[in-house]
C-alpha cells in the first residue's frame, strides 16, 4: 500500500517537473515569440511609415505633374501632358520664334529666348508707335495746312463763281448781240450770194473766152519757140576755155570747176580761140575737178604742129554750167550706157530725167534701137526710136535732139 503512494508521488513528481519544464519551455517560446512580434510591428510601423511617405511623395509628384500638365498643356486624353505633344510645340516654337535655334532643346532654355524676343519686339513696337505718333502729329499739321488751304480755296471759288457768273451774264449779251450781228451777216449773204452767183457766171464765160485764147497762143508759141530755140540755147558756144597747157605730159588746166556742176568724164571739143577761127584742135577730157577749175587730160589731136594752147574754146552741146535742165529718154540703153548710169551722169550735170515730154523739156536723147514695148512685149521688128512719137513731138516743139553716140562722144561712163 505504502508502494503505491511512493509510486503516486514519484508519478506526481515527475509529472511536476514535466509540467514545470513544460511551462519553462512555454514560458520562454512565450517571451521568444513576443521579441520577434514586437520586432515585425517595428517592422511593420517602419515600413508603413515608408509607404505613407511614399505615398505622400507620390502625391505630392503627381499635383507637381498635373500642375506642370495644366501650366504647359499639351493633354490628350487626361490630365497630363503628352510627351509627342510638347516635343512637337517646342518643334513649332523654333519655327514660329527664329530667334529659338536648333541648339535650345528644353522649354526651359527656350524661355529666355523667347522673352528676349518678345522684349525686343516689344521695343520695336515701341519705336514704331513713337513713329506712328510722330507721323500722325505730321498728318495732323498736314490736315491743318490741307484745311487751311480748303479755306482759302473756297474763298477763291466763291470769288471765281461771281467772276464766272458776271462773265456769263456778258457771254448772254455777247451772244444777243452776234445772233443779232448774224442776221444780218445772212442778209447780207443772200444778197452777196446772188451776186457771187451772177459774177461766177460772168467768170466761166470769161475763162472760156481766156482757154481758147491761152490754147491759141500756146499754139503760136510753141512755134515760135521751136524757131528761136537752135539761137536761144546755142548748143555750140563755148563752155569755157583753156589756162594752162602742158605739151608733154598732154595735160592743162580749163576755168570750169566744181560751182559749175562739172562731172569727171566730162569731154569737150577744143577749138581755136583766135578771131575768125574756130577749127576743132583736139578733144579734152576732165580728169579731176576742183574750186574753180579742172584738169584735163588732151587727146585725138587734129594737126601734130596746132596743138591746144591757153584761151582755146571748150564746146560741149550737152553740157550747161547753169544746170537746171529737164531732158526725156526714149529708146534702149543698156550695158555701159545703161539707163540708170546716164541718169545719174544727167543729175550731176543738174539735167532732170522725165518720164513725158512736156513744155519745160529741153532736150531728148535717143538710145538704140527698142527690141520690146513699154510693157515688155517683144517686137517682131526692131523700133527705130527716131520714129517715135515722142520724138516727133519733141522735134515739133523745137527740143534738141541728141544721139546716145553724142553722150559717147562727150561723156565717159
Amino acid at each position: 500500500m505504502n508502494r503505491s503512494v511512493r509510486g503516486m508521488a514519484k508519478v506526481s513528481v515527475l509529472w511536476t517537473i514535466v509540467v514545470m519544464v513544460a511551462f519553462l519551455v512555454a514560458l520562454m517560446m512565450f517571451f521568444l515569440t513576443s521579441g520577434e512580434l514586437e520586432t515585425q510591428v517595428a517592422q511593420k510601423n517602419n515600413l508603413q511609415k515608408q509607404v505613407d511617405e511614399l505615398t505622400t511623395s507620390t502625391k505630392k509628384n503627381s499635383e507637381d505633374i498635373v500642375t506642370i500638365s495644366n501650366v504647359f498643356g499639351f493633354q490628350e486624353g487626361g490630365s497630363r501632358a503628352n510627351a509627342q505633344l510638347a516635343t512637337d510645340g517646342l518643334k513649332t516654337l523654333r519655327e514660329g520664334v527664329p530667334d529659338v535655334g536648333s541648339e535650345v532643346k528644353t522649354y526651359q532654355a527656350a524661355i529666355p529666348v523667347v522673352v528676349q524676343a518678345y522684349s525686343n519686339q516689344k521695343a520695336r513696337a515701341t519705336e514704331f508707335e513713337g513713329q506712328i505718333a510722330s507721323k500722325n502729329s505730321e498728318i495732323e499739321t498736314l490736315q491743318a495746312s490741307i484745311r487751311e488751304l480748303g479755306d482759302k480755296n473756297a474763298t477763291e471759288a466763291q470769288e471765281l463763281r461771281r467772276q464766272a457768273q458776271d462773265a456769263e451774264t456778258r457771254l448772254g449779251d455777247l451772244k444777243t448781240d452776234l445772233e443779232r450781228q448774224l442776221a444780218e451777216a445772212r442778209e447780207q449773204i443772200k444778197d452777196r450770194d446772188s451776186k457771187w452767183r451772177a459774177a461766177e457766171r460772168t467768170i466761166e464765160d470769161i475763162n472760156r473766152k481766156f482757154a481758147a485764147e491761152s490754147e491759141s497762143l500756146r499754139g503760136r508759141m510753141a512755134e515760135m519757140g521751136r524757131k528761136l530755140n537752135p539761137f536761144v540755147k546755142e548748143p555750140n558756144a563755148a563752155d569755157g576755155k583753156v589756162l594752162s597747157v602742158s605739151a608733154n605730159l598732154k595735160l592743162g588746166w580749163i576755168d570750169v570747176g566744181a560751182p559749175d556742176r562739172l562731172p569727171v568724164g566730162t569731154r569737150f571739143a577744143v577749138r581755136s580761140g583766135g578771131k575768125g577761127s574756130d577749127r576743132l584742135k583736139a578733144m579734152c577730157e576732165v580728169t579731176k575737178v576742183e574750186g574753180g577749175m579742172a584738169e584735163v587730160l588732151f587727146m585725138d589731136q587734129t594737126d601734130p604742129f596746132d596743138p591746144p594752147t591757153v584761151g582755146d574754146m571748150l564746146i560741149n552741146p550737152l553740157y550747161d554750167p547753169r544746170g537746171d535742165r529737164a531732158c526725156l529718154m526714149v529708146g534702149s540703153f543698156s550695158g555701159r550706157y545703161a539707163k540708170d548710169k546716164v541718169e545719174g551722169l544727167l543729175a550731176g550735170m543738174g539735167v532732170k530725167v522725165q518720164r513725158s515730154l512736156d513744155p519745160y523739156t529741153d532736150f531728148v536723147i535717143v538710145g538704140s534701137e527698142m527690141y520690146s514695148d513699154a510693157e515688155g512685149q517683144p517686137l517682131d521688128t526692131p523700133m527705130n526710136p527716131a520714129e517715135m512719137p515722142e520724138v516727133k513731138a519733141a522735134v515739133a516743139q523745137g527740143c534738141q535732139v541728141v544721139l546716145l553716140k553724142d553722150l559717147r562722144n562727150y561723156f565717159r561712163f
